[in-house]
């Protein structure tokens, strides 16, 4: 599985070709929570392996490749990748190949790039390929497929805010991976689980299947994404109103996700960060909480993240509006303005503009 000597690299290099050293040892090091260092790795294994149009080393390493950026954050290149592998499988007649992976890899970057396409905002283009991903895992009747794409389709949902179509998909996706026993993805089919019944307000069940699936995680000693739990775990605390446990956890979110390089966790652990501070409503914690918001924003914006970015820019405005500060307030109304206005987010875009007229409206009848 892993060859680190020289002299396995060069029998290794000899029988299967460099490009496969390389992505042997890219899927050790992002299991084991080096992303950074399995990229490199995996990178270069791809990279060889696209310029021979060789979707045998490709498809893999194209896989494990998506599977770290979305990890780490980086969608655009996720994007890039996706469909770029998606024509190749075509073009080469191996659409229905697992390449030693268990998963039918062809319908699994139809899920990375919808799921990444949802980060950047693009949730209607991120559903229809999941559809398609869907429909061709259905037709191979591949479990650990199925499982990966109904995983990855709850959680645009999750981003998009809409929970009851989240646990549709995280139901029948937690059905899919307790069959095939992916652990990796079974935790965190549970969390988005919680993540669901947060959104239609069932903040015990919430609670409880987000700590099932850390559980899981926990168990199996398996770092992949572990800090997103912490974040929801913050959420649903916060709104449970124990804000002790919530600070507690979204300080243990940012922590695994600076040590594991998930940026973007990282990004929106501290603009919860802050508004946790928000909530103490003291003019002390108010700059405190604006400063880690829009550090937090910053992370997301390179990234790319605009339906989080935008969220925080609404969440700054509104609360900035409620404490008087108008002219403040404003000025970030107007940036989530711009944001939601080049997604497809009509109702929090029709919610930013309401605000926008109401504190122009109390400013023209002064």
């Amino acid at each position: 599985f892993f060859f680190q000597a020289e002299d396995g690299i060069r029998f290794v290099e000899r029988s299967r070709g460099l490009g496969d050293v390389y992505k042997r040892q890219g899927l050790y090091y992002s299991v084991k929570g080096d992303p950074y260092l399995g990229m490199q790795y995996t990178e270069t294994s791809f990279e060889k392996a696209f310029a021979l149009r060789n979707p045998d080393i490709s498809a893999p390493t194209g896989f494990d490749l998506c599977s770290n950026y979305v990890r780490t954050g980086d969608f655009k290149k996720v994007v890039d990748i996706a469909p770029k592998m998606i024509l190749m499988l075509e073009d080469t007649k191996k659409t229905e190949e697992t390449f030693d992976r268990g998963y039918n890899i062809y319908s699994t970057f139809f899920a990375f790039y919808g799921y990444s396409l949802a980060f950047l905002g693009r949730f209607e283009e991120g559903k229809k390929q999941f559809e398609k991903g869907l429909r061709f895992a259905a037709s191979m009747n591949n479990i650990y497929s199925l499982g990966l794409v109904e995983c990855l389709y709850g959680y645009l949902y999750v981003i998009e805010g809409d929970g009851k179509y989240a646990i549709e998909h995280f139901e029948k996706s937690i059905k899919y991976l307790d069959e095939a026993e992916i652990i990796i993805l079974l935790g965190l089919a549970w969390a988005g689980l919680g993540m669901g019944y947060y959104y239609v307000r069932d903040l015990k069940k919430a609670e409880k299947y987000i700590e099932k699936g850390l559980k899981i995680q926990e168990e199996a000693g398996i770092p992949y994404h572990i800090s997103t739990y912490f974040w929801f775990l913050s959420l649903v605390y916060y709104d449970l109103n124990k804000l002790r446990k919530a600070n507690n956890s979204i300080n243990r979110a940012l922590d695994l996700s600076r040590e594991l390089g998930e940026k973007w966790v990282e990004g929106v652990s501290m603009t919860f960060k802050g508004r946790i501070r928000f909530g103490t409503r003291k003019p002390s914690d108010l700059e405190k909480g604006e400063t880690l918001i829009l550090d937090g924003i910053d992370i997301l914006n390179n990234l790319g993240i605009i339906p989080f970015s935008a969220r925080e820019y609404l969440f700054l405005g509104e609360n900035f509006k409620n404490f008087g500060m108008n002219e403040k307030a404003l000025l970030y109304l107007e940036q989530a303005k711009n944001r939601y206005s080049s997604i497809s987010a009509d109702h929090w875009y029709s919610k930013t503009v309401k605000l926008i007229n109401e504190i122009q409206e109390c400013s023209s009848e002064r």
